[in-house]
């Protein structure tokens, strides 16, 4: 098995288990970060690079189905197991469905544990292309608090926003001009009009806290398009 390496979060209120699994993965050189519940993992998420979480379903307070719907729509990028002692069929299939990208059942073998923490690093991590505080998750159409900022919330995106702002994405500091926009938004052959182009790029303007009177990311070239630096 190939040499793993990353920051594993253990959210789980059983001391001899997390106590087992924390010597455990230590001694296969991860690092590993013991929370004894979901209260702390929004200060921790925002202040610790986390590779993977492992997450028990019975905490105290919020559930762990409950904490894996917070990291579905602040952390998207981070897989998350779950883990639990009694598990149906059922509660796999809503587990999974909630986001979790395998799940454990208890009691487990430490090496079990280190097994599949190794499907998933082994993966090519994700990267969500970032615009000022938000994180573009193209899939869901949606704009994402940058590390899981609580002052701001999901955003919407339409999907012509969404095609828009791939386009700048691949042409970062470049001149994006009104035919290519057109081109990427319509296909080739089409002629948006000038207020239909600029409305657009005003909405998401404004969906991303740039509408003020001097644009920092959205730059206009006038008469030929426009320049975006994220």
């Amino acid at each position: 098995m190939k040499h793993l390496q990353g920051h594993i979060l253990l959210v789980e209120d059983d001391d001899l288990t997390s106590e087992l699994l924390e010597k455990y993965l230590h001694s296969h050189n991860l690092s590993v970060t013991v929370l004894p519940d979901g209260e702390r993992l929004v200060s921790t998420m925002q202040h610790q690079k986390v590779d993977a979480v492992i997450l028990d379903i019975v905490l105290p307070g919020k559930s762990g189905l409950e904490w894996l719907e917070w990291l579905q729509i602040h952390y998207p990028q981070i897989p998350v197991l779950l883990c639990s002692r009694h598990v149906t069929a059922e509660d796999r299939v809503i587990g999974l469905s909630k986001g979790a990208v395998d799940y454990i059942v208890k009691p487990f073998h430490p090496k079990e544990v280190l097994l599949r923490l190794h499907n998933v690093l082994a993966k090519p991590t994700v990267t969500l292309p970032r615009v000022g505080i938000f994180q573009l998750d193209a899939q869901r159409a949606i704009l994402i608090p940058y590390n899981g900022s609580s002052e701001h919330q999901n955003t919407n995106l339409t999907l012509h926003e969404v095609l828009l702002l791939q386009l700048f994405f691949a042409h970062v500091g470049e001149l994006v001009t009104r035919d290519q926009i057109a081109e990427c938004l319509h296909g080739s052959g089409h002629d948006p009009t000038k207020r239909s182009l600029d409305m657009l790029i005003n909405r998401l303007r404004k969906k991303l806290g740039d509408s003020g009177e001097a644009s920092r990311y959205l730059h206009t070239v006038w008469g030929k398009g426009y320049r975006f630096t994220p």
